[in-house]
């Protein structure tokens, strides 16, 4: 398969020249401080857990860390934001009566 066709699918961000590679990996690292660090995480965690799974076993992963989310102050906010039309302020934090 190739690059092209990889983007096609949604597997691929973008393309770029190996020159260009560090560049636009440091400009999507920055674009992705901007979400929600607990969700983050949890992403980096069931990307890690789901290298080898089946796919009914992955989706049970991000389920199940999807529902780690709600009731915490970062999910509280965003859709706070998007109700007041407003970026969120993310703190990476747990409600401490969640906790």
């Amino acid at each position: 398969m190739t690059a092209e066709q990889m983007k096609h699918f949604g597997a691929l961000l973008k393309i770029v020249p190996a020159s260009q590679l560090l560049e636009s990996a440091i400009d999507i690292a920055g674009q992705l401080t901007k979400n929600p660090p607990l969700a983050l995480r949890g992403f980096k965690a069931a990307m890690n857990r789901n290298e080898n799974a089946r796919l009914k076993e992955q989706y049970a992963v991000e389920i199940g860390y999807g529902k780690e989310l709600i009731g915490t102050d970062d999910f509280k906010e965003a859709v706070g934001a998007f109700l007041e039309k407003r970026k969120p302020v993310f703190k990476g934090n747990v409600d401490p009566s969640e906790a």
